[in-house]
């Protein structure tokens, strides 16, 4: 796609074409670094690192919003649900990962190991699926084995409906959730 541009309000001006693109490639050539060269060398960093770090969100994000989902479904199956308080410190502390995780650098020397371009690499799935059954299935156990036989035992009349009330199965849950949300970003993030 070409668009003409002219340069001055008067007639008599010539008109020179300009096609898109064109600052991206005179970018590196116009900067304030002597060496043409290291001017390439930067931007082919940052392009790398702005394609790890996206995949790495999606992974992050994926894998997240599965261990809540499976925390909410144990919550619903239980008639509980998270205070207004435990909701608040989960996304305060998914705000504090994600600020972390955005203040990435590019490396300084580029990998001789080339990254994935795309999602849907056999590794991506194999990390994703595995992260998620090791997370579920520690999550299962914590539930069952530790606090359902507790909570069952200890209140039979736990309802959704009514005024929120702390119990111990919900503080499991809001807990497990808290510090797998934290494992998630640790785990998945390579910087």
């Amino acid at each position: 796609m070409r668009r003409k541009a002219s340069y001055g309000g008067g007639s008599g001006v010539a008109d020179d074409e300009i096609k898109f693109g064109d600052a991206c490639i005179a970018a590196p050539f116009t900067s304030k670094h002597s060496n043409s060269i290291k001017c390439v060398l930067i931007i082919i960093r940052q392009g790398i690192a702005t394609l790890v770090t996206t995949i790495q969100t999606y992974k992050i994000l994926a894998i997240s919003s599965m261990i809540q989902a499976y925390s909410l479904a144990e919550m619903n199956l239980t008639n509980l649900k998270y205070s207004e308080k435990q909701s608040l410190v989960l996304g305060i502390l998914a705000s504090i990962n994600f600020y972390f995780f955005s203040n990435a650098k590019p490396l300084r020397k580029i990998s001789e190991v080339r990254a994935p371009h795309t999602i849907f690499n056999p590794w991506f799935a194999l990390s994703f699926f595995g992260q998620i059954i090791i997370f579920l299935s520690v999550n299962y156990y914590a539930l069952n084995h530790i606090g359902l036989a507790y909570v069952l035992e200890e209140d039979k009349s736990i309802s959704a409906d009514k005024e929120f009330k702390a119990s111990f199965i919900n503080t499991v849950i809001m807990l497990f959730s808290a510090i797998s949300q934290s494992v998630v970003f640790i785990v998945n993030h390579g910087g």
